[in-house]
């Protein structure tokens, strides 16, 4: 009875029809040929009693195909299999990794002769030119079906993946994902637990980073080096190629919809917040201050100021670096303006597009930004440091009056002169037509605000126009 028709087929029947196959029975011809084929090398009467033998199993195990090309896969897709397969099948692993953990010992206690031999033999099984084939060959249909229908791929997976959507609940999944926490986390202190229970091998497990980002290191050096190898106007080509490919239309729309979401969430956070106070920043703040209120200060200040000491060692090591080869020292202080002089020219550049507007445009867009400047808060920011250095000055005058005296003292006076002269007599000189225009304007508005006003100065203005005036005449202020 054909194996389709029955139905609650024990394994052993399974098995009898899986023997029929021809698959398994031109493997088993195979391996019984080959066998052979080894006993029958090196003898005469053996090679001799060897052909009978080969013509016996051959007979016996010829391909008699009923037709079906695939009778092996046509059992194995019978559901009754499944059933019987899921019974033995833990056995049948772990028999299989009982013989792979014996093979791999048996190859551990060979010469390393024979072990580069088996291995080498394994490698060069494998046929990278059948697989290279292969790809080509999936990747050449694949085309082909593109050319045709585009999304095909997309049409076969979709429907799969809708299916797996619809009939997945994902409040169940979250749900365990949640209930899971507890579980997760023992698990990864077990983990951990059992890392630590063994320093050596979690030594030895960390030592595989700096090795792999060691190879990932030498990748990425090899292959910048080879785009250095190629002449520049080739590499650039190939730069400007690549940024030709990119859909800048894409990356416009992605800007587009990004910045819109960063202003959705601002608006939103602005809505739902309190006036004054958006929801993104209380909630910030919350988060902030149930961060902080986990947090040492004494540890993070500690790490602050490491991270200083460090910037500044590492800075300080560069530095010190350079300086020791002076051909590259000298050419970065040569460049040492160059950073500002970038600056410089995007900002000439930006005044010329500005003058290149309409003036009346121009001057309305320019004045409505500066109006948006927070001088109350800068004003607050000047009152806050007065108040400041007040309190400083009133709790310890000292200490300033220390300060100013330790940086005057490690002033080079002789070398201050010097170049305040030189600044004075020469640099001074090339500011001159500008100085002969401003100077008369500042002297004569400062002049015009010490009158009196009668706005609670009037004293200390009239001090101070005394002390000018003696100061003037050549007389000592009483």
């Amino acid at each position: 009875m054909p194996m389709e028709q029955q139905e609650n087929i024990s394994f052993a029947g399974y098995f009898a029809e899986i023997l029929q196959t021809r698959e398994v029975k031109n493997a088993v011809d195979s391996g019984i040929t080959e066998v052979i084929n080894l006993w029958g090398e090196g003898s005469t009467a053996k090679k001799f009693a060897s052909k009978p033998a080969k013509w016996v199993v051959n007979k016996s195990f010829s391909n008699k195909s009923n037709g079906n090309e695939e009778e092996l896969l046509s059992l194995l897709k019978h559901p009754d299999l499944l059933e019987h397969t899921s019974l033995i099948l833990p056995a049948i692993l772990n028999n299989f990794g009982e013989i792979l953990h014996a093979m791999a010992v048996s190859l551990e206690k060979k010469p390393e002769e024979e072990q580069l031999e088996l291995f080498s033999r394994f490698l060069t099984s494998i046929n990278p030119e059948k697989t290279g084939k292969i790809i080509t060959s999936l990747a050449r249909t694949a085309g082909t079906l593109h050319q045709k229908n585009p999304q095909f791929i997309a049409d076969s997976i979709i429907p799969g993946l809708r299916s797996l959507l619809e009939h997945t609940d994902f409040s169940e999944l979250k749900l365990f994902l949640d209930n899971s926490k507890t579980d997760i986390h023992s698990i990864i202190n077990g983990a951990n637990d059992l890392a630590f229970e063994f320093p050596a091998k979690l030594v030895t497990l960390l030592s595989f980073i700096p090795g792999i980002s060691n190879h990932v290191l030498f990748f990425l050096e090899d292959l910048i080096k080879r785009f250095n190898d190629l002449p520049a106007d080739i590499l650039t080509d190939i730069l400007i190629s690549f940024f030709k490919e990119m859909d800048g239309k894409t990356i416009g729309r992605f800007l587009n919809n990004f910045t819109e979401m960063i202003r959705q969430v601002h608006t939103g956070s602005a809505l739902i917040g309190e006036a004054g106070a958006p929801q993104f920043s209380t909630e910030l703040l919350k988060k902030t201050r149930e961060i902080f209120d986990e947090t040492d200060p004494v540890v993070l200040t500690k790490a602050v100021s490491a991270i200083t000491d460090g910037k500044e060692v590492f800075l300080k090591t560069l530095q010190t670096i350079a300086s020791e080869n002076p051909e590259f020292f000298m050419g970065s202080l040569e460049t040492l303006s160059d950073g500002k002089n970038s600056k410089i020219r995007l900002i000439k550049h930006k005044l010329e597009l500005i003058e290149d507007l309409d003036e009346e445009d121009a001057a309305k867009a320019i004045s409505a930004g500066i109006s948006k400047l927070n001088t109350y808060d800068f004003a607050e920011v000047i009152n806050s440091a007065c108040t400041l250095f007040k309190t400083i000055n009133e709790h310890s005058p000292i200490e300033l009056e220390k300060l100013a005296e330790e940086f005057t003292s490690t002033i080079d006076t002789d070398e201050f002169f010097t170049c305040l002269s030189s600044i004075t007599t020469d640099t001074i000189k090339g500011f001159r037509p500008i100085i002969r225009l401003a100077a008369p304007a500042l002297i004569k508005e400062v002049i015009g605000s010490l009158s009196t006003e009668d706005d609670g100065n009037d004293e200390l203005i009239e001090e101070a126009r005394e002390t000018l005036r003696q100061f003037i005449l050549g007389k000592e202020v009483a």
